[in-house]
């Protein structure tokens, strides 16, 4: 994926199972006019240790992102 058409936003939640979540909005890339969809990505940068694995896991909110898979 490429995290340069995303980026980083003030938004911030707390999910007292997970942690604080930081959140991305999706720019798209430079110069072809795609519409931002704010906050659409978030992550646990810092999750408690309960579910350290999600560290730095990536979420999309299904309704505002197509999610395409490739090898």
């Amino acid at each position: 994926m490429d995290l340069t058409l995303f980026e980083p936003t003030d938004t911030h939640t707390t999910c007292p199972f997970k942690g604080e979540a930081a959140y991305w909005t999706y720019r798209g890339p430079a110069g072809e006019g795609a519409e931002p969809r704010p906050d659409v990505v978030w992550a646990y940068p810092q999750p408690i240790e309960k579910v350290s694995e999600i560290k730095d896991h990536l979420s999309f909110y299904d309704e505002v992102a197509k999610i395409e898979i490739s090898n």
